[in-house]
């Protein structure tokens, strides 16, 4: 039933993370594809507007070797594409042009484009006038430098020729009456260049018009601000984006962009800082497009442009709409948050590893189930088979086996080996992934405290039965009665530990609800056990708003304002962990921890764990109402017997009594003292609130006092002195040591003090360095035979060597003013 339970348990666990992992990796990897599908559409159509382009484009990189070539270069130059790529941009110019190049690069390292006009030379060596327009962009966090190269040498001639046709004009005009015809016939030459310029107008225009293409194509527009008027210039895909018409002088008042900018504020310091402090001009954010369209998210940077006093006339800047990447980034970082909050909490050690011995990613929990620390655990590289014991490599064969035949293994119980050699019980199970199924996910529930109670009621038990049986051996000879009782108390504690065993079961199959919210308190992550423990409708829980669910558990429970009030405190101290005792109207009670949900060192959440402990709570009464049956038992145990035992001292008694023989009565007399010694230890045994041991210094005096009362001593007569410290005996060794006490004031009775003779006798126990002492002494005459103390004959004596071996102890006797003994023996 435990086994079946916790199976059961970590079963809908692990189908759970598989099928909501699965279903994430799905969606994942379908807007991976989306988002490929669109970058490659759109790489293709900028490399055929590139191809198409009239002019040469160069991609180089940031230590000016070309990377990427279009058509119209490899025209242009006379190089294959090849050999262009292995070029540096400078290569290109001409011999009497390269004196030119460190004036360039200070130039380019001011800005981020310039426009230089220079000379550059063909493969043949011929050189030929350019326009090179140069800047630095960036593709996906790397920066190239982007050349447009524009062969001037056309434009060049047709300026040396207007100004020499000028020049001819002129003369022309001098010679008038000399010249017209051959006036005439310039003009016509003239006319010819004219619709040459209308020719390049045209093709300017087409230009254009496919560079508009390629911006919608790419969501990219292009901008410039105007600094003086505040005005902003745009083209046609910068105003879709923005929602804005057209205009007729395609010239708008910046407030009408600010103005669609919620964050308006960090984007004109931003603009300010570029044109005040030259702080490069690159940022994202969000707009509201003044058409009343949806949302879009933005990239756009910008830069400065100067006049020829070096003052800044105008910005000119790119934006980008990244609208799909930023939800895609969103989305992807909300299910990665959902993943981490299972990953982190503290109710189960989670893991990634493979079957063959590697982990690849460990949590919180399970390193503090194998006593590691983060860092121990990467530098020491911990592989799960290195902290499996041996005599588990069998069963974690069969459990991958299993796994790679089903997918999944069964929850099995096993020990781990923590760092300092220790070993602790977890119960483990994971599911096997991928085509190969070699790479796991595996769970882990530490439970040691359930062995640890399942191994100290067995000691419990273990020890129960051993203190009856001896109590059993010891008692056997007095009464046969005495082990009827004895069955009863076994039958009894038989009966204590069917609730011991229910008590157990119910521990090892104690179900968790788990709930898991962000900073917003929308609902992370939910298990099934948690809707079914706190009985939540299917429709409060998919609404993902945590209040909701408060009102439903508020109605549960018996005191709601305090159950309200400490999640007001929990959430006004992110950083608290808490632990709650939850009492519900229908009388279950709840156990509440809850720790934050941290992501690194930031705190995203708090995750809720809910352990129903209606049934501890029950076996816990049943517990404690069978230890106090079983403290009566006992004490019943020990009054009995010490009953037992007054009855035969009765009988001992009354038999000296009808006796007519002196030695028969003396014999009686001491047998009765005997017994009374082994009474008195059981009567302290049923007083005390202990059963394991009793308080001698007390029993000392009474033992003493009832021998003088059973050989009629007179008060006075002879003075006894006992001095002893607050010492404790166990049964075992307060029966022997009673008996050699009795024998010790009888024999001081019947030899050193005949007769009604008056004198002392003094007893002194101690306990030092785990040894007991005790030192018994009277001021009698002494036993002049030493023989007969080394080798007794009397059954006295015999009994007190017997009794001090029992105690595994010595004896010594002192003769010293008196006879006395020294008796010693371990604690």
């Amino acid at each position: 039933f435990v086994m079946g339970g916790i199976v059961l348990l970590l079963c809908i666990a692990g189908l759970g993370v598989l099928i909501f992992w699965k279903t994430r990796e799905n969606e994942f990897i379908s807007h991976q594809l989306q988002q490929q599908e669109h970058e490659l559409f759109l790489a293709e159509r900028i490399r055929l507007l590139m191809q198409q382009a009239n002019d040469p484009i160069l991609i180089l990189d940031k230590d000016w070797y070309i990377l990427e070539v279009n058509d119209a270069a490899v025209s242009m130059y006379g190089y294959s594409p090849d050999e262009l790529k292995g070029k540096k941009w400078f290569d290109l110019r001409s011999e009497a042009a390269k004196k030119d190049i460190p004036e360039d690069l200070i130039r380019l390292s001011q800005t981020n484009s310039l426009i230089l006009t220079t000379e550059h030379q063909k493969k043949d060596g011929t050189p030929f006038p350019v326009e090179d327009s140069i800047r630095i962009i960036d593709i996906r966090g790397t920066q190239y430098i982007q050349a447009i190269i524009r062969d001037i040498s056309e434009r060049k001639a047709y300026e040396t020729e207007l100004l020499e046709k000028n020049t001819e004009l002129y003369a022309m005009n001098e010679e008038l009456s000399a010249s017209y015809e051959e006036m005439a016939s310039q003009q016509e030459e003239l006319r010819d260049q004219m619709e040459m310029l209308r020719q390049s107008e045209r093709e300017l225009t087409e230009l254009n018009h496919r560079l508009n293409e390629a911006q919608r194509a790419g969501h990219v527009g292009i901008w410039e601000y105007y600094i003086k008027t505040g005005k902003v210039w745009a083209t046609q895909e910068a105003l879709r984006i923005y929602g804005l018409p057209p205009v007729p002088d395609g010239m708008h008042d910046i407030t009408e962009i600010l103005d669609c900018i919620p964050d308006r504020e960090r984007i004109s310091t931003a603009i300010h800082d570029l044109i005040e402090r030259n702080i490069p001009f690159d940022t994202t954010y969000r707009i509201h497009p003044a058409d009343g369209s949806e949302d879009r998210y933005l990239s756009s940077i910008g830069e400065l442009h100067y006049d020829e006093e070096g003052k800044p006339v105008k910005v000119f800047g790119v934006i980008q709409d990244i609208t799909e990447k930023y939800l895609l980034m969103e989305d992807l970082r909300q299910n990665q948050e959902k993943l981490s909050a299972l990953f982190n909490s503290r109710i189960l050690g989670s893991v990634f590893s493979d079957i063959h011995g590697s982990i690849f990613e460990a949590n919180d929990e399970f390193l503090r189930i194998i006593g590691y620390t983060r860092e121990e655990f990467l530098r020491d590289r911990v592989k799960w088979t290195d902290i499996t014991p041996p005599e588990y490599h069998a069963r974690d064969a069969e459990a991958i086996t299993e796994a790679q035949q089903t997918g999944v293994c069964s929850p099995y119980e096993k020990q781990y080996i923590r760092k300092d050699g220790s070993r602790i019980w977890v119960l483990t199970g994971y599911v096997l992934l991928g085509d190969a199924r070699e790479e796991a996910v595996a769970f882990v529930l530490d439970i040691s405290t359930s062995k640890a109670n399942e191994e100290r009621i067995q000691s419990l038990n273990l020890e129960l039965e051993e203190r009856v049986i001896e109590r059993t051996n010891q008692l056997q000879f007095i009464n046969e009665e005495l082990q009827a009782e004895v069955q009863e108390r076994r039958s009894a504690e038989k009966k204590l530990f069917e609730p011991l065993s229910v008590l157990s079961a119910t521990i090892e199959s104690t179900p968790d609800g788990i709930f898991v919210v962000d900073n917003n308190r929308n609902i992370s992550v939910y298990n099934k056990m948690f809707a079914e423990m706190w009985q939540i409708p299917d429709s409060v829980l998919r609404f993902g708003d945590e209040r909701a669910v408060l009102k439903e558990q508020a109605v549960r429970v018996k005191n709601p304002g305090y159950f309200c009030s400490r999640i007001a405190e929990i959430y006004q101290n992110p950083e608290l962990d808490s632990f709650d005792v939850i009492e519900l109207a229908d009388n279950r009670i709840f156990e509440r921890t809850s720790r934050p949900q941290r992501i690194e060192y930031t705190i995203v959440g708090r995750v809720f764990s809910f352990r129903d402990v209606t049934k501890q709570k029950e076996m816990e009464e049943q517990i404690a109402t069978s230890l106090r049956e079983k403290e009566i038992l006992l004490k019943e145990i020990h009054h009995r017997v010490k009953n037992n035992m007054q009855v035969v001292s009765s009988l001992l008694f009354m038999q000296a009594r009808s006796t007519q023989q002196p030695e028969v009565r003396d014999i009686l007399l001491e047998s009765q003292n005997r017994i009374r010694s082994i009474a008195l230890v059981h009567e302290k045994l049923y007083q005390s609130e202990d059963f394991k041991r009793i308080d001698y210094k007390d029993y000392l005096e009474k033992i003493a006092h009832h021998i003088f009362e059973s050989y009629q001593i007179s008060p006075g007569t002879i003075l006894l002195k006992v001095r002893s410290e607050d010492v404790f005996l166990s049964i075992e060794k307060a029966v022997p040591l009673s008996l050699i006490i009795n024998e010790l004031i009888t024999n001081s009775i019947k030899h050193a003090f005949p007769k009604g003779l008056s004198g002392e006798i003094r007893i002194d126990f101690s306990l030092e360095n785990s040894r007991y002492r005790l030192i018994y002494q009277d001021s009698g005459p002494g036993i002049p035979d030493k023989g007969a103390i080394e080798k007794p004959d009397t059954l006295g004596m015999q009994l007190i060597r017997g009794l001090a071996g029992q105690l595994n102890g010595t004896v010594r006797y002192e003769t010293y003013q008196g006879f006395g003994y020294i008796i010693e023996f371990p604690a």
